[in-house]
Parts: C-alpha cells; sequence; structure tokens
C-alpha cells in the first residue's frame, strides 16, 4: 500500500469506481477552512494510468458532504449518490444532532468523461426529513437509487418512523422520488442490485431499536414495495447484491452468525463459513476482499475460488496499523485498492489517530509470505 494522502481525515472511507476504463476515486476530507461543521467535504481524483490526480470537490457548494457511493453503470457512465446538508452552519451555531438530520439530503450526480467533473447534481430526498444510507444502482438504461429517511429526524433511526424511498433516472432525468415501505425499525444497511432480471433493494432492520443487540433480519424489497423478510433476528450484516465468482447471475449476498448466505429469488444457500466476513467484504470476479484484525492492526485477506471450491484465506497487505475503511474495483483488467491505515497511540489520558489515504494496484496475488521453515533433518 503506497500513501497518497498522508495526515488525512479518519472518516475519508474512500470508495473506487470507474469511468469508462479509468479509475476514480472518492473520498471525504477534512477542509477546516470552511469551519467546523462544514468541514467533512467530498473529493476526488482521477488516475491517469500513472499518477492521481490532485483532489477535487464532487460539488461546488460549502456544506458538509459524507456516505458516498458509487456505481458504473454497464455504458460506462459513473454515479455518484451521497448525503449533502442542505445549508452550511456557522462555528458559533449550537449545532445538535437533530439539526444536521434535518438538513441531511440525498444527492446524486453523474461523472462527465469529456470534463473530467462531477455534473447534474440532484436532490432526491424530501426536504427537512433525515436522509441517509444513499445507495445506487444502473442496468438496462435506467438508474435506481434507493435511500432511508426517519420523519422524526432520528440520527439514529431508533424508532419506527424509518422509510425507504427511490427514484429512477431515464432520458436524461430524474423521475419523481417514491416511498416504497414505512413504519420501519432502525435500518442498519440499503442496498440496491439485480435479482431475477429486475431491479429489488434489500435491507437490514434492527428488531428492538437496540443497536447493541443481535436481533437484525435481512429483507428484500422489490420496487413495487413488496417486502419479505428473509431471515430471522441474527446477527446478520454485510448485505450486497452481486454475482459470486462460478455464479452467472447476481444474487443478494449476507453473512449471518458467520456464515456467507446467496439468495438467488427462490432459495438461500449456505456458501462458506468465515467469521470475518460480518465486518464486510467486497466480491470480485475469482475471490472475495475482507479485513482481518491482528495483533496490533488489520490486514486485508482474500478467499479464492479456482472454479470449484474456495481456498482458505490468503493474505494480501503486510502493512502496519489497522485499516479503518477500504474499497476494492477491478477496472480494464486491473484490481485497484484504496484504503485508510491507521496507526494508534493511546495514554493514560487520551487516544490518538494518524490516518494515512493509500491505494494500490493489485495483479494475480497468491500467500507468498513465509511465516515459518520446517528443515528436514534427513535430507
Amino acid at each position: 500500500l503506497t500513501a497518497l494522502v498522508e495526515g488525512t481525515y479518519r472518516n475519508a472511507q474512500p470508495v473506487l469506481g470507474a469511468a469508462g476504463d479509468t479509475p476514480v476515486l472518492v473520498y471525504t476530507r477534512g477542509n477546516t477552512d470552511r469551519g467546523t461543521y462544514n468541514a467533512a467535504q467530498l473529493v476526488y481524483s482521477i488516475y491517469s494510468g500513472s499518477v492521481w490526480s490532485e483532489p477535487v470537490p464532487v460539488d461546488s457548494d460549502d456544506t458538509a458532504d459524507s456516505g458516498a457511493s458509487l456505481f458504473t453503470a454497464p455504458a460506462g457512465t459513473l454515479w455518484l449518490i451521497y448525503q449533502n446538508q442542505s445549508q452550511p452552519f456557522p462555528d458559533s451555531y449550537e449545532l445538535t444532532l437533530e439539526d444536521f438530520a434535518r438538513t441531511s439530503t440525498v444527492v446524486a450526480a453523474r461523472f462527465d468523461a469529456a470534463t473530467g467533473k462531477f455534473v447534474g447534481h440532484t436532490v432526491l430526498s424530501t426536504a427537512n426529513t433525515y436522509a441517509s444510507h444513499a445507495e445506487i444502482f444502473s442496468a438496462n438504461g435506467i438508474t435506481t437509487a434507493v435511500w432511508v429517511e426517519n420523519t422524526d429526524n432520528n440520527y439514529f433511526g431508533t424508532n419506527s418512523t424509518n422509510a425507504v424511498y427511490f427514484a429512477q433516472y431515464a432520458d436524461g432525468a430524474w423521475g419523481i422520488s417514491r416511498q416504497l415501505v414505512s413504519g420501519l425499525n432502525a435500518i442498519t444497511e440499503l442496498t440496491v442490485g439485480e435479482l431475477n432480471g429486475g431491479i429489488a433493494a434489500a435491507l437490514t432492520i434492527d428488531g428492538d431499536n437496540d443497536l447493541a443487540t443481535p436481533d437484525r433480519t435481512v429483507n428484500l424489497l422489490t420496487l413495487s414495495g413488496q417486502l419479505t423478510q428473509l431471515t430471522g433476528g441474527t446477527e446478520s450484516s454485510a448485505i450486497q447484491f452481486a454475482t459470486l465468482p462460478g455464479d452467472i447471475t447476481s444474487a443478494l449476498l449476507w453473512v449471518e452468525n458467520g456464515t456467507l448466505k446467496r439468495y438467488n429469488g427462490t432459495e438461500t444457500a449456505d456458501i462458506l463459513v468465515n467469521s470475518t466476513l460480518s465486518d464486510g467484504f467486497i466480491v470480485l470476479s475469482d475471490r472475495i476482499l475482507h479485513r482481518v484484525p491482528v495483533e496490533d492492526g488489520s490486514v486485508l485477506y482474500a478467499q479464492i475460488f479456482d472454479g470449484e471450491s474456495w481456498s482458505e484465506p490468503v493474505q494480501i497487505t503486510t502493512q502496519e496499523g489497522y485499516l479503518q475503511s477500504y474499497s476494492a474495483a477491478e477496472i480494464n483488467g486491473s484490481t485497484y485498492l484504496a484504503a485508510i491505515r491507521t496507526d494508534v497511540t493511546i495514554t493514560e489520558t487520551e487516544v490518538e489517530d494518524d490516518c494515512d489515504l493509500c491505494w494500490a494496484a493489485l495483479s494475480d496475488f497468491v500467500d507468498l509470505e513465509l511465516l515459518s521453515v520446517d528443515i528436514d533433518q534427513s535430507a
């Protein structure tokens, strides 16, 4: 991993996408010139094949940004969706969580390859209502955005006033935003993708609005508003739509009590057992990437599918410190990785962290780390 930005914002949360065959990296930086409450600023860099460009803001306002998600449409258009505050707040303002929630909107934009800028910024969510968990997907010429709204402006969503909305972009414009389902407990994850040839959403719902208890269910949500519970109240997380190595169609994936599950629209199957996947994972064409805690840090591992079975976990990074967040994408034959590497110093009075935004271009990798040597004395 090579440092791209040293001393970066601890919640930078990088995401990678492709504009055609060109890698684009979006992350959050701390721009304190805009004031404390507005400092979180989404920026992007473009990879030229040898270097990353200087970061540029994704929009031109002075309000705080967060929660970026990217998706590349089959035709090569890169879509961005994120949370954007509807107004700036001066440092003198006594900002509350309700203020922050009330002014949080969901905005979508697309990348214009000709100008190298994100354009067409459109607010999709309801005014003066907390909007979050935004995701975007594109297929068959239609781009679909989904997000969560909480009508009580509860930042943590720990009540039963949560609703899921969606909007679609077609023929050069966004359509009307529509509510799919309402009256839900806290929604901890939301995703959108393809299932059985159509577009669907999926969400995890907390059973008792206590985010510390393991009682979350995985639910499928059609764009007609039909909500189907797929699991009981268990430790379920890391939901996503993806095509697993060896499969030919997209399915809904999640981790339940340490087991990777796949729902293909008809039935649920167990794929593999790996408790560390519950922290999140990324599906690539022949492997799954995931983060594993180690002594004094964390590293990335991969499990590779050889066409018949899954390998044992293979360590692919050896950096010092913790990987606080990470993203990976396969673009034009190469796998790109971005991550926040964090060094943590703990004293009697405080915890300090030093964060770097790092990246790597990975070729085919195997575990080449020499952990021990056994000598055959009879040789």
